[in-house]
């Protein structure tokens, strides 16, 4: 088990390694990227913060058609030594790809 996993196109990747490969190749497979945040909730508990929300992506891909897609988000930070670090950060696709 690694602390560091990343998931795409159905793939598990583990380690910062790993994760900066799948991270890059969406960089450069992409002219352009719009995020919108549709909704969000939080709540604090001690040292923790938990959010939940909806969000909209559209990218434009350089050799290819626009996408967008919906997904639904949850994050978990919490302070550790005085600074805010992910804990969990999980999306999932609401809808199928579409142009």
């Amino acid at each position: 088990w690694s602390s560091d996993v990343c998931s795409s196109d159905l793939e598990i990747s583990r380690g910062w390694n790993k994760m900066k490969v799948v991270i890059s190749g969406l960089i450069n497979a992409t002219e352009c990227c719009k995020l919108t945040i549709n909704e969000i909730s939080s709540f604090r508990s001690g040292d923790a913060v938990y959010s939940v929300g909806l969000a909209t992506w559209n990218f434009k891909l350089k050799d290819g058609p626009e996408i967008k897609f919906n997904e639904v988000w949850t994050d978990v930070v919490k302070r550790i030594n005085g600074k805010f670090v992910y804990i969990v950060d999980h999306a999932h696709d609401l809808t199928p790809f579409q142009n």
